[in-house]
């Protein structure tokens, strides 16, 4: 090829910008110094502390050990990964958003892996702490003030210690600590009776999966996704809770169209591609199991269980229901009555409508003898 002296000018400007990123990719090596290097590994830790990426977070912590620094000088470089960590999370647009209770185990999670047992037995009391729950919260026109933010605060501290304790036993069985799975499941048999206002999105996890539902996988997931199975088949459990953790499986092991474009980097990823292949057909029979145990309850404005219950009636694979499923829905939808629950209403009629049922349908007086039907 020419110089680019002998090339006609726009030929040679268009080589210099078609060379350029190729020339500064050259340039710009790795990172050389070990400020550089310790830079990078933070860099690395917050990824996937926002993200929950579990190879990351093991690569960073081989980097860090490598790296040799200083107790002192580790510890900032964690402390600075938290934070870059929390900021970026704090993001309205563009990232994904972990729960500072996932944060905070999993930097603990990342210090005992370095060598430090002070955080391992920081997250193993997280994970025993078993948290009083305070009573649900009054109407605020039913208390004093003071006494209505008080138990507010004391409520929030709740939650707090729930989601801290979740993450700690999911941290915690990452790192292969024995028992774990037990423990967990413990954890989400034992949930407070009187918490049923408390979905998912009050424990903080959000669009996140119950880090309870994941300790267990990730201990053993097709022993642990069976023990799930059976607790959302048990008539001894209570169906809000029984509801809430069938809809979760089934969300975990949906199809792609579900999953966020991060998805494939994360912990829970992971732990999906180790579920049973037919996992969401095995979910039919608790899920049957709970519609005919489910009794509306009116006093509520806004029904966590018969939501979760609707949600998972529309993602369910085509044609999932067995016919005792199908008119077990028929029988819910006339059992709901109230206004608050026409929208989950008008959803379960959605699904029904694909099984050939249609109960919004009107139905035409017989008619008249010797007069022929019309349609």
């Amino acid at each position: 090829m020419a110089p680019l002296s002998k090339l006609p000018a726009a030929t040679a400007v268009l080589f210099s910008l078609l060379l350029a990123p190729l020339l500064a990719a050259e340039e710009e090596a790795g990172p050389k110094t070990l400020e550089e290097q310790v830079q990078y590994l933070e860099g690395a830790l917050a990824e996937s502390l926002r993200t929950r990426d579990f190879a990351m977070l093991e690569m960073a912590v081989t980097g860090f050990k490598a790296a040799k620094l200083q107790p002192k000088d580790l510890e900032l470089s964690m402390l600075r990964a938290e934070r870059n960590a929390a900021w970026s999370s704090s993001q309205p647009f563009g990232a994904s958003v972990a729960p500072a209770a996932s944060m905070e185990a999993w930097g603990l999670m990342a210090r005992a892996k370095l060598g430090d047992d002070q955080a391992l037995q920081a997250l193993r009391r997280m994970a025993d702490e078993v948290p009083l729950f305070p009573g649900p919260l009054p109407a605020i026109n039913q208390v004093k003030p003071d006494e209505y933010q008080a138990k507010r605060r004391a409520l929030d501290d709740f939650a707090s210690k729930v989601r801290r304790r979740g993450y700690a036993l999911f941290a915690l069985a990452l790192m292969k600590e024995p028992g774990i799975q037990e423990k967990a499941l413990a954890a989400l048999r034992n949930k407070p009776a009187d918490a049923e206002g408390m979905g998912m999105f009050f424990f903080g996890h959000g669009g996140d999966t119950n880090p309870l539902i994941l300790a267990v996988l990730e201990a053993g997931a097709a022993e642990g996704f069976k023990s799930l199975v059976d607790y959302c088949s048990d008539e001894k459990n209570a169906v809000k809770d029984q509801a809430q953790v069938l809809s979760e499986l089934n969300i975990l092991s949906s199809p792609p169209p579900f999953r966020a474009a991060e998805d494939k980097f994360s912990i829970a990823g992971e732990i999906r591609q180790r579920l049973p292949k037919d996992a969401q057909q095995r979910l039919v029979s608790s899920y049957v199991s709970i519609l005919k145990r489910y009794v509306p309850d009116p006093k509520h404005q806004w029904d966590h269980t018969l939501n979760y219950i609707s949600n998972m009636a529309m993602v369910l694979p085509e044609k999932a229901l067995p016919p005792e499923g199908v008119a077990a829905l028929e029988d819910l939808v006339n059992r709901l009555p109230g206004p608050n629950e026409q929208y989950p209403k008008q959803s379960i009629i959605t699904v029904l409508k694909r099984y050939g049922k249609d109960p919004g349908a009107a139905v035409r007086p017989p008619a008249p003898p010797g007069k022929t039907p019309e349609f």
